[in-house]
């Protein structure tokens, strides 16, 4: 099930991006910065200021509590 993400879910989706990112470096040059983070997409504040550019949307599972993968969709691509 997909639910629109709000501002609440910013951090979260920050988290699940850096599991994302760590999986791809298995093929991707992503290094870790000085504070072992991997840098976040440099537009990633627009998702949540321009509503209109993007549709922002979480997998989520709600009987468990849990989020699925983020399914974070541009609008502009499609």
């Amino acid at each position: 099930m997909l639910r629109k993400a709000t501002l609440e879910d910013q951090v979260t989706l920050q988290h699940m991006l850096q599991l994302y990112t760590y999986d791809f470096t298995e093929f991707t040059e992503a290094d870790i910065d000085s504070n072992g983070l991997y840098p976040i997409m440099p537009d990633f504040g627009l998702y949540w200021t321009e509503p209109q550019s993007y549709s922002r949307q979480v997998g989520a599972i709600p009987a468990r509590k849990e989020c699925a993968r983020p399914e974070v969709l541009d609008k502009s691509y499609f």
